[in-house]
């Protein structure tokens, strides 16, 4: 394996992308704003401009909640879906797989910057719905969703030439085993000298102190199909399903995380249980993190040979 933990940091402005999708929201909301009070005063009832005036409203509710900057950092990532998307070498007529999908903002945010490759997400859960909204409000035609289990997926072999994963790796591998698994059906569908781009926190990612408390509160947390895996199961697992490691590069993030004293309350929102008072005093940190708002994660590039 070449460059293991090689730093990188991107230089463009991170929120520039997220300002840009919140103005292309907020404009057309205003235009269909105005058919809409047109249609009720004629008495018109127009099913397509009603179904677009729902989709904008829900997307507006996004815009109004990151106006604060704070809410905006999720879907800015400092820069981390497009840092993924450049990883991977896009080129015009590729066609991406985007596993684990979620909510879209990888394939949005990327669909937009490459408008000539194609993005497919696959997602096993209700965002996949939500996803499939946000592009059509933003009219993407180069962007796709799908219900589909990314251990059986439909898709034919070698039928993608590049397969992307931004902090979805441990919403769909529990644990090693289920990695290589994953992996497998991943290189099914690459085409062969195509790459897979990886970014996610592990294990490893986080202070040594926090560790022991973050896989405790997966254990007492109701989000039971989410977990936090260790970098060398990944490693291993993704050369046994048989990719050649590229490179590997560890993104420190600036802006993440909580201040030890309102801990309890960042952990409980993101776990969803109790988190005892004890557990934190134990903490000797200044700020404690998540999963989803690491200090740092990794991207890992790596070749179907």
């Amino acid at each position: 394996m070449n460059d293991i933990s090689k730093p990188f940091r991107l230089t463009a402005n991170p929120y520039e992308i997220v300002k840009v999708l919140s103005r292309v929201i907020l404009d057309r909301f205003r235009a269909v704003s105005g058919v809409v009070r047109k249609l009720r005063e004629s008495g018109v009832f127009d099913e397509a401009v009603f179904s677009e005036y729902s989709r904008l409203l829900k997307a507006v509710e996004w815009v109004r909640e990151g106006e604060d900057g704070v809410g905006w950092r999720y879907f800015a990532m400092e820069g981390g879906r497009l840092l993924l998307a450049e990883k991977l070498r896009l080129r015009s007529g590729m066609r991406v797989l985007d596993v684990g999908s979620g909510d879209g903002w990888f394939s949005i945010q990327a669909g937009f910057t490459y408008p000539n490759v194609e993005f497919h997400g696959v997602e096993l859960s209700e965002e996949f719905a939500e996803a499939k909204e946000y592009a059509k409000v933003f009219g993407l035609a180069n962007t796709s969703f799908y219900y589909f289990n990314a251990f059986n997926m439909p898709f034919p072999d070698r039928c993608f030439d590049r397969v992307a994963m931004f902090f979805s790796l441990a919403n769909i591998a529990l644990n090693r085993e289920s990695a290589q698994r994953l992996f497998i059906e991943c290189r099914r569908v690459l085409k062969d000298g195509g790459l897979i781009g990886i970014s996610e926190p592990f294990l490893e990612d986080f202070p040594k102190e926090l560790r022991e408390l973050l896989v405790r509160l997966y254990r007492l947390s109701r989000e039971s199909c989410e977990s936090i895996l260790r970098f060398k199961d990944v490693e291993e697992a993704l050369t046994e399903a048989g990719f050649r490691i590229l490179e590997v590069n560890v993104i420190t993030l600036h802006t993440t995380g909580s201040p030890i004293h309102r801990a309890k309350r960042y952990l409980e929102d993101y776990y969803g249980c109790e988190v005892p008072v004890k557990l934190i005093d134990r903490l000797k940190v200044d700020r404690v993190w998540v999963r989803d708002d690491p200090p740092q994660y990794r991207l890992i590039v790596a070749a179907n040979p």
